[in-house]
């Protein structure tokens, strides 16, 4: 497993910035082009909204396209990384194309639902606060 060095780690807000001002100007994926699970990993990260986390002691799994990866919410803080959740509250299951039509915004969570493209094996509240704590402000939030 890579892991940053110490050095690497001083970048870390500069790079969750530059990711939280480029995820809103990501188009659609054509069918063309990867995606790599690191990358939902650092949006999550990205997208992290620590004042909707306060209190909150859960851990998420996400199974897309057959690629594990988790988030692990701990009263305002998160921790994410690849493989299974070791007490998911939930278990998300999707295909990569519905599940970063979601994090664009083109695709609510619950139209994925509605539509059987989500598949949610858990607690449904503690996936209706994920989809909080793991979005972008709306333009009325943003103060800049």
């Amino acid at each position: 497993v890579y892991e940053l060095s110490e050095r690497g780690r001083e970048l870390e807000d500069v790079v969750l910035s530059l990711a939280r001002w480029g995820l809103p100007l990501l188009g659609r994926r054509g069918r063309a082009q990867a995606w790599q699970p690191e990358w939902s990993i650092l949006a999550m990260q990205a997208t992290f909204r620590p004042e909707q986390a306060a209190g909150i002691h859960e851990q998420y799994q996400f199974e897309v396209d057959g690629e594990v990866f988790f988030a692990q919410v701990r009263d305002g803080t998160v921790i994410t990384g690849r493989g299974p959740a070791t007490d998911p509250v939930f278990t998300l299951r999707a295909g990569a194309d519905t599940f970063l039509a979601v994090a664009d915004g083109t695709l609510s969570a619950g139209e994925a639902i509605e539509a059987g493209r989500y598949e949610i094996d858990g607690d449904a509240a503690a996936f209706e606060r994920c989809v909080r704590i793991f979005s972008l402000p709306r333009p009325e939030e943003a103060t800049s």
